[in-house]
């Protein structure tokens, strides 16, 4: 070994720590920003988490059902994660976390709603997605069904593969078509959960909103 070896190792050693140490700051930082909605980042960590952007909502910010006032906030209707993610050219990703699973039945009207505002194969502005328990103003039943629109209340439905969506407990996701979207341009994507109890007049249900903004370059496969 030659004199003054073991101090370059050591000072090798020191500078690998500091950078270590840097990078692992700034990852907790942006978590933190992330998770305090100042920021829409990425997942910085492997794997399939690398591809998604993850956007927290703050808990317990519900308003009364289909009103901008009110202290209300059902669980079920409050989000916690709005997740993006693509798979493919064609195919947007939407999973929506609530803070708890909706209880669908003949008591309880549920539905979460978004406008995807991108191109696709199936209209020339944008698709209305939908799931609910409630389906062409019929009474509420224990299954959610997926509908895809045009425009706002039309009956006219584009079918699964223009907009599919599915319910597994306090989990919502939506697989939306956006085929033809430029992958630089922004997307965005408007809406809402609602949930309100059919025949209890002092019972007024709640919803909360949701709105993110990213493009297909954003969200790499």
């Amino acid at each position: 070994m030659r004199p003054g070896g073991g101090g370059t190792d050591d000072r090798r050693r020191l500078r690998s720590r500091i950078v270590l140490v840097a990078v692992v700051a700034v990852v907790v930082v942006l978590w933190v920003m992330s998770g305090l909605g100042a920021i829409e980042v990425p997942y910085l960590f492997s794997g399939t988490d690398a591809t998604r952007l993850v956007v927290s909502d703050e808990s317990d910010d519900c308003r009364m059902a289909g009103r901008d006032w009110g202290e209300r906030c059902d669980a079920a209707a409050d989000i916690s994660t709005v997740t993006v993610w693509r798979v493919g050219q064609r195919i947007l990703m939407l999973e929506l976390e609530l803070a708890e699973a909706p209880a669908l039945g003949p008591d309880l009207e549920w539905t979460a709603d978004f406008f995807a505002e991108a191109q696709n194969a199936f209209t020339d502005h944008g698709i209305i997605c939908g799931l609910s328990n409630v389906v062409e103003g019929g009474e509420p039943t224990s299954e959610a069904v997926a509908y895809a629109l045009e425009f706002r209340f039309s009956t006219e439905q584009l079918g699964s593969e223009a907009c599919d969506g599915w319910l597994e407990g306090s989990t919502v996701r939506f697989a939306v078509d956006v085929t033809g979207q430029p992958v630089d341009v922004q997307i965005r994507l408007r809406g809402f959960v609602r949930l309100e109890y059919p025949g209890d007049p002092d019972h007024f249900g709640s919803d909360d909103d949701f709105i993110v903004r990213t493009t297909l370059a954003d969200l790499p496969r």
